[in-house]
């Protein structure tokens, strides 16, 4: 796999071409200020401009951060999240603490703490005298400082809203009432001893969650790859993807794409995406499976390339933060001309609207003229969280 990657990225040296195929395109419809990488599947430069200047990319930068967590833990990798009591057990009643051990799930939100309430009356316990205390990496909502709210749900404070998704992902263990699901809390200070399991939570395969965290552009990314390794692992291993590229064509400083100091240039980004698909390819895996498919998935590329001929042609990413007027999208186009055509088109210095305007009308101009191919795809008809699993 090390070899291919090689490949990818040596594919990736060269200097902008001036007679690439879709050239005047790239420079009458983006703009010849702007960043620029087109590559057909054989490897040849179909447009580059200021290919090798580093861009702000926003939210392309979830890109290497999404290869760098498959490298790290791979795509079945389940989170776990831990549920344990102290003290003696006395029938419906514990007389100790409850423990939530945190293992850095991304994915646990107010519905994981209905069914966290739900697993715990299914096993009799109605009351615990001592408190509820959370330990280890823990997000909740896709906030880092859930912990209270997350304690909230599960004694029936809030969490009201996500009651009937909750029910759809596991009617028998839920129940009818919401009322019924709220745990009694006597928040009394007793004596831990020994700790018991009850439960562990075990998340959706990370493919899954990785999906869905990139179809909405959730920057939950940086907190998650910093419980592994953080912007450095990212760094690295987007630089091992790529490197004769030049040091300056890739900094990662936040995993997520926030912040001022992140830097890609558009042919760096089209080297991780090729390194993305090869690293999904070695399991079995595409590259729809973690990118959202334009025109059919929702989120961030819902309502773009609907028209005839372009839906369910693209996969790809969307990057933005208007404050800075950086906008960009990046991805790959399934043609008959050139088979996968891999791009990046990064935009700086012109209000978001403008460059998104620029980025689907070339897009639109490059499938129209290589001759788009739907993929055989079509959305998920089920959330990513219903592949849970309680033990």
């Amino acid at each position: 796999m090390i070899l291919r990657l090689l490949v990818c990225g040596l594919l990736l040296v060269t200097a902008d071409a001036s007679a690439g195929e879709f050239q005047s395109l790239v420079e009458n419809l983006v703009g010849a200020d702007q960043g620029v990488f087109v590559q057909a599947e054989d490897g040849r430069v179909l447009a580059a401009v200021n290919s090798e200047r580093p861009f702000h990319p926003a939210s392309l930068s979830k890109i290497p951060t999404t290869l760098a967590l498959l490298e790290a833990l791979g795509p079945e990798h389940r989170f776990t999240t831990e549920v344990l009591h102290s003290g003696r057990r006395d029938g419906a009643v514990v007389d100790g603490d409850l423990l939530i051990h945190g293992g850095g799930d991304p994915y646990l939100v107010s519905e994981s703490a209905l069914l966290f309430a739900a697993e715990l009356k299914a096993q009799g316990i109605e009351e615990v005298r001592g408190r509820v205390r959370v330990a280890g990496p823990l997000f909740f909502n896709w906030q880092e400082d859930g912990a209270g709210a997350l304690v909230a749900t599960i004694i029936g404070a809030t969490g009201g809203e996500a009651f009937g998704a909750a029910q759809a992902l596991d009617p028998e263990r839920v129940g009818s009432e919401r009322a019924g699901l709220a745990l009694l809390v006597g928040g009394r200070d007793l004596p831990h001893g020994g700790m018991q399991r009850l439960f562990a939570w075990r998340s959706p395969p990370l493919r899954l969650i990785l999906k869905e965290l990139n179809t909405y552009s959730n920057n939950i990314f940086e907190p998650v790859a910093r419980a592994v390794g953080g912007k450095k692992m990212v760094q690295q291993a987007a630089q091992r993807v790529a490197p004769d590229l030049n040091a300056e064509e890739i900094r990662i400083d936040n995993a997520a794409g926030l912040g001022r100091t992140n830097r890609l240039s558009p042919r760096a980004v089209v080297a991780l995406l090729a390194a993305l698909e090869t690293r999904l390819a070695d399991s079995g895996l595409l590259l729809r499976e973690v990118l959202p498919v334009a025109g059919v998935d929702p989120g961030t590329l819902a309502e773009r390339f609907v028209a005839p001929g372009l839906r369910g042609v693209i996969v790809g990413k969307t990057g933005t933060i208007p404050s800075q007027r950086v906008s960009a999208l990046a991805g790959v186009v399934n043609t008959e001309r050139y088979g996968r055509v891999r791009f990046a088109i990064l935009n700086h210095t012109i209000p978001v609207e403008e460059a998104r305007r620029r980025q689907d009308a070339f897009v639109a101009g490059l499938v129209r003229e290589s001759g788009g191919v739907p993929l055989a795809y079509a959305a998920a008809l089920k959330p990513a969280l219903s592949a849970f699993r309680i033990e």
